[in-house]
């Protein structure tokens, strides 16, 4: 005999069975598409993910797999703080995750696929939680997923890092007002805070700014305003303070690992004044004609900033016909108020600039702000297919204002290509806008008429269009075996360990160290201007001498490098070496800098150099004909120092000047020699005398050197190595203080004798700030302990059902 289920519990297997097949359906599409891009090597042939996240994580996943905390990166700039580098990934939990399971391509799939998916699931289930049926949902979460996010997958990996926690972040601000106990509002709260302290520790600095406003402003709105029965200031203020001061905790234990070692190194970094001097002070924000141009035409060539035209279309009609649905007015608002940031001289600008070092961030590239403005349509597209696909009896828009979400929308289509003709003599992609077109004409038949056998198929399609644009359009554009194999070369050569590489590797010993550097200054020069290696990054020409960043995967230490944060000492060293300036996302030898002493104290031993060496090249002809050739292959030569400088040395003179800039003048004016005299700032062991002595580096990690002195007066040893305030020394197990010698390198003192130096680099801010991980961890065992045996009849339903709310129309 059978029993037929209650009705609301048949309802709720099906509620269940519809949200999981939803899910999947979201998840499945995003990975499907990552997969797609990920196959054409888009997602791994781009600037950044080559020539730095991926190299970073992967050192970052082979020190935490041997159970080696990072401290001091040695392979590229002369070695650079690891932890504190903003970019490194230290302190973000994906990253460390995904790079210690496999720190290789594989490891930055699992890192990307683990995006995809907190993106897609996050933002479906929020979107149920403030009341969408599941296609409404369905539609939020492909809007999120496949949008303008998914060129920030490929492009900028430390934008995804935060645009993808934010639905989650306010899905848990929601699920914390639906709480009815109070051990569940805590829990929510805690999981709100670890989301925004792991999207800030992605990118400290601008991008972390916006995610923090942009959460900030959700909490206030939603714990001040949320209330369930009459009003009281009293309450809602309560609930405020004690809700943002839980989740702020949280989020600062969170967030402290990466912040605090980082906010230590670019205290002393090119980018201590943040972006207020040099060329990276340069503001970018848009005219309105360059705001239409960017935001809704894929052919400007600044795809990262293409929404696509079928989501303007839902997104405008959407916010006319359902803009007083549940948080709609805080997303057109949030919208509205970040675009307004992207302009010149916007009067919103001006107000957010009284906010503590907001100006002096997003004055660089305002235009960055976009990546907490992804949910916005996507939620306002939702909503516009929960309306459409309302049952019969559901009260839908009036006529007359189902009838202006249409005009609106097709007049702000036609409006954009009035602007593209008219400002830039071009036009909106025709395909993109047909397909924007019948977009437009699909809404227009669902909110007018009012029946669901119309609805549903209405709802499909446009989900499909959104999909395809820009999305799938990209994916299956990039699809073609030519793009591929263009790809192929530059991400091997990124990723593997070429011959010369591994030649270059093979020399090293402990007692032979030595660096090396990448040379054609044909590969600095666009158009007459000087640029880095990292312009043509992807070209054979240029990673073939190994420069931007193909040093870290093939364990050589490299003088050059590309990273954006360098120490200030570091980069003025280079400005004297090449007697001028560069960009300050790089540091690399020039022509004018070949025949510098300041070049030989790094250690220098190898230059690589392209094998053809035309007549026209006088600086490879100079180069060629006075080092000799040591290895040779198919593109490149290796040419070698004859008399490189030792990784360590011992001087008996030390002199005091004014400043690291006076000594480097003497030095490459060949006023002081510094093999046998070292220059320091301040006060220190200045010194006059002779002696005889010798050191041997009996020991070389990143981050621990061991040397072995012998000397018969007192004297310093300068090793070549960039001084940091990180680093400890010890002699014969005495503490003992490293000087900075010579501008940049570090110089111990010793007496007569024979003598064992310990420096090691223990890298104690970046350990030390690591227990405020306790924070959120112990609150969560707090949570957890007293409800371990909780019967299940108490758990919850995937997705609560949302508040009684009054749907306005």
């Amino acid at each position: 005999m059978t029993h037929a289920l209650p009705r609301s519990e048949a309802t709720s297997r099906t509620s269940r069975l519809v949200d999981a097949i939803a899910l999947l359906i979201a998840i499945g599409s995003g990975l499907a598409l990552l997969w797609a891009n990920t196959s054409s090597l888009y997602n791994l042939r781009r600037l950044d993910v080559l020539s730095f996240y991926l190299p970073w994580y992967q050192e970052l996943g082979e020190r935490l797999r041997a159970f080696d905390l990072p401290g001091w990166m040695p392979y590229t700039l002369s070695g650079v703080p690891f932890a504190g580098d903003p970019q490194s990934g230290w302190a973000y939990l994906p990253a460390m995750v995904a790079f210690t399971i496999s720190p290789d391509l594989t490891g930055y799939n699992l890192f990307l696929g683990f995006h995809v998916v907190l993106a897609a699931a996050g933002t479906y289930l929020y979107a149920r939680v403030i009341g969408m049926r599941a296609v409404g949902a369905l539609m939020a979460s492909v809007a999120f997923t496949f949008g303008n996010l998914t060129e920030r997958i490929a492009c900028c990996t430390i934008h995804l890092e935060v645009a993808v926690w934010i639905p989650t972040v306010y899905l848990a601000f929601e699920m914390m007002l639906r709480a009815t106990t109070r051990r569940a509002q805590f829990g929510w709260l805690i999981l709100a805070g670890f989301c925004t302290g792991q999207m800030m520790a992605g990118w400290i600095g601008q991008g972390a700014y916006y995610g923090a406003l942009a959460v900030t402003a959700y909490a206030i709105v939603r714990l001040l305003m949320h209330h369930d029965g009459p009003w009281h200031w009293s309450t809602q203020i309560k609930q405020l303070m004690v809700g943002g001061l839980v989740a702020g905790v949280i989020a600062a234990a969170t967030v402290a690992p990466a912040l605090i070692p980082r906010l230590d190194t670019i205290s002393r970094s090119n980018l201590a004044d943040l972006y207020t001097t040099g060329d990276s002070a340069r503001a970018s924000g848009w005219e309105w004609q360059t705001f239409v141009r960017e935001l809704f035409s894929y052919e400007s060539g600044t795809s990262t900033t293409y929404l696509g035209l079928v989501l303007l279309v839902l997104m405008v009609a959407g916010a006319v016909a359902f803009g007083r649905r549940p948080r709609m007015p805080f997303f057109i608002a949030l919208f509205l108020i970040g675009l307004s940031l992207i302009l010149v001289d916007s009067p919103i600008e001006k107000l957010f600039a009284l906010l503590p070092r907001f100006d002096a961030l997003h004055i660089h590239q305002p235009d960055r702000v976009l990546i907490v403005l992804f949910l916005p349509p996507a939620i306002a597209a939702g909503w516009l297919i929960d309306g459409i696909t309302e049952p019969d009896r559901t009260r839908r828009p009036r006529t007359l204002l189902a009838a202006w979400a249409v005009v609106i929308a097709g007049l702000a289509l036609v409006g954009i290509d009035i602007v593209m003709r008219n400002q830039y003599r071009t036009a909106l992609n025709d395909e993109r806008l047909r397909v924007a077109l019948l977009a437009l004409v699909l809404i227009g038949i669902g909110l007018l008429i009012p029946r669901r056998w119309i609805g549903y198929p209405i709802a499909i399609a446009l989900i499909l269009l959104m999909m395809w644009d820009p999305a799938v359009n990209r994916a299956t554009g990039r699809a073609d075996s030519s793009f591929t194999q263009r790809s192929r070369a530059a991400v091997d050569a990124y990723t593997e360990v070429s011959d010369v590489a591994a030649w270059i590797k093979a020399q090293e010993t402990d007692g032979n160290l030595f660096r090396y550097f990448g040379y054609d200054q044909l590969r600095l020069v666009e158009d007459g201007e000087l640029r880095t290696y990292h312009i043509f990054f992807s070209e054979r020409g240029t990673y073939r001498l190994l420069v931007n960043n193909i040093s870290i995967p093939a364990e050589i230490q490299d003088i050059q490098g590309y990273n954006p944060v360098q120490i200030q000492r570091y980069v003025e060293y280079f400005d004297a070496i090449n007697q001028t300036d560069q960009s300050y996302h790089a540091s690399n030898v020039l022509m004018g800098g070949l025949d510098s002493p300041l070049l030989q104290m790094l250690g220098v031993r190898y230059i690589v150099v392209p094998r053809e060496i035309p007549t026209d090249r006088p600086d490879l002809l100079h180069l060629s004909q006075r080092l000799p050739t040591v290895f040779t292959n198919s593109v490149i030569r290796v040419l070698e120092y004859p008399n490189p400088f030792p990784r360590a040395w011992l001087v008996h003179n030390v002199v005091a000047m004014d400043s690291e800039a006076d000594i480097l003048q003497a030095i490459d004016a060949g006023q002081m020699d510094p093999r046998t005299t070292a220059g320091i700032v301040g006060r220190g062991p200045v010194m006059s005398g002779t002696g005889s002595g010798n050191v041997t580096v009996t020991s070389y990690g990143a981050d621990e050197i061991r040397l072995s002195v012998e000397t018969d007066a007192v004297g310093m040893v300068v090793l070549s190595e960039i001084w940091d305030p990180g680093w400890t020394a010890t002699v014969d197990g005495q503490a003992t203080e490293i000087y900075a010698a010579n501008g940049v390198f570090r110089g111990i003192v010793v007496g007569p004798g024979t003598h064992e130096i310990v420096v090691s680099y223990p890298a104690t801010v970046a350990k030390v700030s690591l227990l405020a991980w306790l924070v959120p961890l112990l609150a969560l065992l707090a949570l957890a302990l007293p409800v371990w045996g909780r019967s299940r009849s108490e758990a919850g339903a995937l997705v609560p059902p949302p508040i009684v709310h009054q749907v306005n129309h």
